[in-house]
């Protein structure tokens, strides 16, 4: 499943001109560009740039670097894409709290909360963007040493794909979840005694060419079964599960 979905509370701020590198469209007077920028801890400065022109089915993003505010700009990364809310969608954010920012770019969205994405994150010895992850959420977030997409599974159900990072210099993830969480309001059958199911949890990891259940990796992890309330039962381990393919 592949689940995207922007993190809200960022400000852009409107601006009617933009450089010839963001230029869409034929009209610059039916174009507009979005601008959002940030200081680093070291008061370096990114700036993201969106434009898009009226009539126009293409957007185009540019991300600047200065060291100092009152430096000459140099671009980090420009795109174009197919001007949908998903793509509409890239931000500057801390993703990883550590006082640098990354870009988080947007991409399709189905019918539900679900979008693709990618996070670029900044290298602050390199001074630059690389592609750390791309998938499909509904939310992400990063703690440092695990990756977690969130998206919705079903009607009643919701799936976190949780990556483990590998420790190098620069962070990056596998294309495979190290294992995933399904939270499912509607999974255990009809009422009993005039109540509600209970919401079952099920952990899984991929064994060979399989996701077999598995018990809970850490007691941490149990907090994402309480989705739909603390009545919630977390589904017992496949015993092949521990098994070698």
């Amino acid at each position: 499943m592949r689940l995207g979905l922007v993190l809200a509370g960022v400000l852009f701020a409107s601006q009617a001109c933009a450089s010839d590198d963001d230029r869409v469209g034929d009209d610059p007077g039916k174009c507009s560009t979005d601008t959002q920028i940030e200081h680093n801890r070291d008061g370096s400065q990114l700036e993201l740039r969106k434009r898009s022109c009226e009539g126009g089915d293409e957007m185009s993003a540019t991300v600047w670097y200065r060291v100092r505010p009152e430096d000459a700009a140099r671009k980090l990364m420009h795109y174009q894409s197919p001007d949908t809310p998903g793509t509409w969608a890239a931000s500057l954010v801390d993703f990883d709290r550590d006082g640098w920012f990354d870009l988080r770019q947007g991409g399709q969205c189905g019918a539900g909360p679900n979008c693709e994405g990618e996070i670029h994150r900044f290298d602050p010895k390199r001074r630059e963007l690389y592609l750390m992850h791309a998938g499909g959420w509904a939310d992400v977030s990063f703690d440092g040493e695990y990756l977690v997409e969130s998206g919705r599974a079903s009607c009643c159900a919701w799936e976190y794909h949780v990556y483990r990072v590998r420790h190098r210099p620069r962070p990056v993830f596998d294309d495979l979840p190290d294992f995933i969480i399904l939270a499912d309001a509607g999974f255990v059958g009809d009422d009993k005694d005039g109540e509600s199911p209970a919401t079952r949890c099920r952990f899984s990891r991929r064994t060979g060419e399989d996701y077999r259940v598995v018990a809970p990796p850490a007691k941490r992890w149990l907090e994402y079964c309480s989705l739909y309330g603390d009545d919630y039962v977390v589904e017992p381990p496949d015993p092949a599960a521990g098994k070698k393919p």
